[in-house]
């Protein structure tokens, strides 16, 4: 059985075969649904729109138990999928557990006599006859720098052949575990502490993520609200990348695995830099229409490192100056916010609409500054790009006046500050 979810923990659907039928119990030749063991609880999963009620391992295999009246048969294509929601809280309080117990391990020496990771709350008890709230500022310093470093955290076989798997993170810890896990530690984000005391000598420690989608709003514009990333965001991101007008100059459409990588590294980006490719929603009807915000270009570049804004909206919202509004309210937050001296864009010479947004933003094109994305080929169609700048401070004239102009409202026409306010969570 091809376990999916050790390879690709983010893949949310599968198309896989049914291997054997046993009354109301199936064994599938693959799986992504993650079946109850070390603590970590099982996924919520489906196939063929039929849930599952239950699984369990033998021998390296998970049996799923179905309604009796499934209707499978042997050989039969099948399609498996998660909540990826469940999945994803799983994840990272299963990280973030693993992380305070090995943190716990390390400092203090305290033993492990249980642990459970559901999906809203994980806890890990310990013997001791000690108080362990008196551990939790020190374990939370070390804890959130572990978080704010994103280091890396590598999963892998300790015995294939036996199935035995363990997750490292150089120079910190190697630890046996064979639960699903995040790519780096930003993603798993911040937490809560709280003690418990469910025995004599029994010490418990309860964690709860600070969810980023409770911070409601980062900025609000008259019309707009840009946010951290909810789950809810992946459907309608999902199919605005399907359409060809909005990824005309972008090397292809994206799959479901590529928006559930892109929204977290989105949330674990803010979560160190305090910015990020923004969720933005429309004030009047709540809908998710795409993202705008700022990020650092992962190639090199002749001007890099560097901070670049950027957007992409679903078709249906172009023309109605959301772009430019939300661009707006995002260099506002780079420079009076974050502090930036300097923020940058890209696009391919023939993306005329993305110039103009730049132009409107006070932006002014490098003229020496064009490139070769180094991630395309040299002659690929997207390779060429030009490069436009803009400086904390920016100057131009109206009516014959010299304007000095502090990001605080619109750049090249009249936009009252009171229409483009940042309301910082």
């Amino acid at each position: 059985m091809h376990k999916v979810f050790w390879n690709n923990p983010y893949q949310s659907s599968l198309t896989t075969t049914v291997a054997a039928v046993n009354g109301a119990e199936i064994l599938f030749d693959a799986t992504i649904a993650y079946s109850f063991a070390g603590g970590q609880e099982s996924d919520r999963a489906w196939v063929n729109g039929i849930e599952i009620l239950g699984s369990r391992m033998d021998s390296g295999l998970i049996y799923y138990t179905l309604p009796p009246e499934h209707g499978l048969v042997l050989g039969q294509e099948v399609l498996m999928t998660i909540d990826w929601q469940r999945r994803y809280r799983l994840m990272r309080l299963h990280f973030t557990a693993e992380l305070m117990l090995e943190l716990v391990t390390q400092k203090y020496g305290l033993e492990k006599v249980g642990a459970h990771i559901a999906e809203h709350k994980a806890r890990i008890d310990f013997k001791s006859d000690a108080n362990i709230s008196t551990y939790f500022p020190e374990l939370l310093a070390e804890y959130e720098a572990i978080i704010a470093a994103d280091y890396p955290i590598e999963k892998n076989y300790s015995d294939a052949i036996a199935q035995r798997r363990y997750w490292k993170i150089e120079g910190f810890a190697q630890v046996p575990c064979g639960g699903t896990h995040v790519r780096s530690t930003a993603e798993v984000g911040m937490v809560t502490l709280k003690r418990d005391r469910p025995g004599k000598g029994i010490e418990r420690i309860e964690i709860r993520l600070v969810e980023p989608d409770k911070i409601e709003r980062i900025m609000t514009t008259e019309r707009l609200i840009l946010r951290l990333w909810k789950p809810e965001d992946a459907a309608p991101y999902y199919e605005m990348n399907q359409d060809p007008k909005v990824i005309e100059f972008l090397p292809g459409p994206l799959s479901r695995e590529r928006v559930a990588e892109f929204m977290a590294d989105m949330n674990a980006g803010f979560a160190v830099n305090k910015y990020c490719m923004f969720a933005v929603e429309e004030q009047a009807s709540g809908a998710f229409i795409g993202f705008v915000g700022l990020a650092q270009p992962r190639f090199e570049a002749h001007f890099t490192p560097c901070v670049e804004i950027g957007w992409r909206l679903a078709s249906v919202y172009w023309g109605r100056g959301y772009a430019t509004e939300a661009a707006r309210a995002v260099l506002t937050y780079a420079f009076n916010v974050l502090k930036l001296d300097e923020v940058v864009s890209f696009t391919v010479p023939e993306n005329v609409r993305s110039q103009s947004v730049m132009r409107k933003i006070g932006m002014v094109r490098d003229e020496k500054g064009d490139f070769l994305h180094p991630k395309l080929p040299a002659d690929h169609r997207l390779a060429q790009h030009v490069l436009y700048r803009i400086k904390k401070v920016v100057s131009y004239s109206r009516s014959n006046v010299l304007v000095k102009l502090f990001l605080i409202s619109a750049f090249h026409n009249a936009h009252p500050c009171a229409r483009c306010q940042v309301a910082l969570s």
